[in-house]
């Protein structure tokens, strides 16, 4: 064998294989980003939902009321991929503030921290982001 053949023999595969570790490396990038940006969007949506919540004396009564809920419906849908906003009170009580596109049950424990992000999957395998940030009065 000649030493033209034994690079190109050599390189070509070296060059394939570092073709695809950059691939690999390029597309968990992205999703790793994409998650982060979901997990964001889904935190600023809960927290400043709580804050506004917080300022109530009692948010599920007052979220009775019509207009407040169609103004609230009216602002989530601003929000691209929110599919629902549940308020759970200090008692368990689960009042949906937006009513969700798919029947889930959220998870009535406190967070942990005061605002916190995770994710949720569904009995048909698909992949929710879940947002969740304290009331104060508890919920």
């Amino acid at each position: 064998m000649r030493i033209r053949s034994v690079i190109l023999a050599a390189a070509i595969p070296l060059l394939l294989l570092l073709a695809a570790v950059n691939g690999a490396l390029l597309y968990f990038q992205s999703e790793a980003e994409m998650r982060r940006g979901l997990d964001a969007r889904a935190l600023a949506v809960v927290v400043t939902t709580a804050e506004f919540l917080s300022a109530m004396d009692d948010p599920a009564a007052q979220l009775s009321s019509a207009p407040r809920r169609a103004a609230l419906a009216s602002a989530a849908r601003h929000v691209e991929g929110l599919e629902g906003l549940v308020l759970v009170d200090a008692a368990g009580r689960a009042t949906a503030l937006v009513p969700p596109a798919r029947s889930w049950s959220p998870g009535r424990a406190a967070p942990r921290a005061a605002a916190e992000v995770g994710a949720l999957t569904n009995v048909g395998g698909n992949r929710h982001v879940v947002a969740r940030a304290r009331v104060a009065g508890g919920g």
